[in-house]
């Protein structure tokens, strides 16, 4: 009788067990689902693949630095075109508020190149390093206002007019 006892214990801690491992696979799973997810390539990240491409490609610093700036003008003319689309799509007030950001924006980036440049400059001691710097700092700074641009139009385009008779 008593290993009978036993053995349904047994049994019973081995169904606990089966479940339990069913259950962390089972979240495993659906975690490896919603990352591939989180983890699908933006539409505009082929620029970016191709900058990291030729970055690694680059022989020295005035080399990265160069491809740095010539992809932040990629990245500038992505941004143009999003910002002419949002105004082909916006009314008035969104056009008014769009041209006044982007100018405040555009000022912004000035200052803040410039701010990195002194701060660079003052910590390599002007050293040949520091236009590379500010030249990735640019592409970074081009590369979300235009991603930031993208996204406003995605959401202007989408938005469906009131239907009023």
């Amino acid at each position: 009788m008593k290993n009978k006892k036993y053995t349904w214990i047994g049994i019973c801690l081995l169904a606990v067990v089966c479940l339990a491992l069913g259950a962390v696979s089972c979240y495993l799973w659906m975690d490896g689902q919603s990352r591939e997810a989180a983890e699908e390539p933006h539409p505009l990240d082929y620029l970016h693949e191709e900058y990291l491409f030729c970055l690694d490609s680059a022989a020295s610093n005035v080399e990265s630095g160069q491809v740095s700036y010539d992809y932040a003008e990629k990245w500038d003319a992505v941004a143009a075109e999003y910002y002419d689309a949002i105004l082909g799509v916006a009314n008035d007030d969104l056009k008014a508020a769009l041209k006044a950001d982007q100018e405040v924006w555009e000022a912004y980036a000035q200052a803040e190149l410039a701010l990195f440049f002194r701060y660079k400059e003052q910590k390599y001691w002007g050293g040949s390093i520091v236009p590379v710097l500010v030249a990735e700092e640019r592409y970074r700074m081009s590369r979300e206002r235009a991603l930031e641009l993208y996204d406003i139009f995605l959401q202007v385009e989408d938005t469906e007019r009131p239907n009023i008779d």
